[in-house]
């Protein structure tokens, strides 16, 4: 499967909490990824186990990591606080006419910038509806330094 087929198969298998925003469609609609079998597990993930480690669900948790391990990603904050007023809107959404703040991203562990394996998934989880918002993927957003 292709990359540009990744929000059609995100409505076709996963639940309404994981959303697509419009710019993480966009591009990874651009995107020529060569693995969007592993950015698909990595939503599947998300989409799985952030709704049950919000709910205090222990064991989700490890199960989470476990599964990251295995696709060689791992979760952490996005920097978007730190970067705030730096980078524009870059880390800025809107969500149900609410912004929110990009403040977590997925991350590879085995790519480099420039590596067109990497993958950045930056997303939020809205407190109000309880939805794992996709803001951007599949690479970095800008940084200082970028």
């Amino acid at each position: 499967q292709s990359a540009k087929n990744l929000p059609a198969w995100c409505i076709e298998h996963l639940p309404p909490s994981l959303v697509l925003l419009p710019r993480a469609i966009r591009s990874i609609t651009k995107s020529e990824h060569p693995d969007p079998a592993r950015l698909a597990k990595a939503l599947e993930a998300l989409a799985q186990f952030k709704p049950r480690i919000a709910a205090g669900e222990r064991s989700a948790t490890a199960e989470f990591h476990e599964q990251l391990l295995q696709l060689r990603l791992r979760d952490g904050f996005s920097n978007a606080e730190l970067l705030r007023g730096q980078t524009g809107d870059a880390y800025m959404v809107r969500y149900e006419g609410r912004p929110l703040l990009l403040d977590r991203h997925l991350a590879s562990t085995v790519s480099r910038m420039n590596d067109p394996r990497m993958i950045r998934i930056y997303y939020t989880r809205d407190a109000e509806t309880g939805s794992i918002l996709i803001g951007s993927m599949p690479y970095h957003l800008p940084t200082k330094r970028s």
